[in-house]
């Protein structure tokens, strides 16, 4: 699985650092969730320049990674960190065991506020620690949908069925039929799934 990530014109690679445990490092499964999530702005096909870093607090638990950010001041409001955010959060949804992408803002940081907004994450709630507040924000996984693919899918299968049986009407009753209920097994397996690693009974 490649750990590069490319989205317009930047790319974000993990990079080990001195921080990281060599035990750690040692398995490229384990070692990405401590390692520097670089960002590059391409300035060429051959040329990259370092902006900016997203980095994990550890591996997910209960289906939640905690994540900071930082760009560099020459970088800030022009939208590389936005992109950058949409871009690891839809890759990291691709993993099975995360389903909320979660960033804690100092409130007065507007560059960093302005780029999780721009990036689809939403406002959870504040806190103060010591006279310092902050701001919650994080981004859910969503939920899956196979019930409507399965019912497209059903529904075009089931039409050629029915013109085979010179009986359309029946035919694609059937696929329709056959289709919404593949999709709903698909969907309350996923979502099952989901209710184990976090722990929590979603609605349904």
């Amino acid at each position: 699985m490649s750990y590069i990530i490319e989205s317009d014109n930047i790319i974000i690679e993990p990079i080990a650092t001195d921080k990281s445990d060599e035990v750690k490092l040692s398995d490229p499964k384990v070692s990405v969730w401590y390692a520097d999530w670089v960002i590059f702005l391409k300035e060429s096909k051959t040329e990259k320049t370092p902006i900016g870093v997203i980095r994990f607090d550890g591996k997910p638990e209960l289906g939640k990674l905690n994540i900071t950010f930082e760009t560099e001041e020459k970088y800030r409001d022009r939208g590389y960190m936005s992109q950058a955010l949409k871009a690891l959060s839809n890759y990291l949804f691709l993993h099975k065991d995360i389903y909320e992408i979660i960033a804690v803002v100092i409130l007065d940081n507007d560059p960093a506020l302005k780029a999780l907004t721009n990036a689809h994450f939403v406002y959870r709630r504040t806190e103060n620690h010591d006279g310092v507040k902050s701001e919650t924000y994080s981004i859910i996984k969503p939920a899956s949908d196979w019930s409507g693919l399965y019912l497209v899918i059903g529904l075009i299968a089931g039409l050629a069925l029915g013109i085979i049986l010179s009986n359309p009407a029946v035919g694609t009753i059937t696929g329709v039929l056959v289709g919404f209920g593949v999709g709903r097994v698909m969907d309350n397996r996923i979502k099952k799934e989901r209710e184990q690693i976090t722990g929590t009974r979603e609605k349904s």
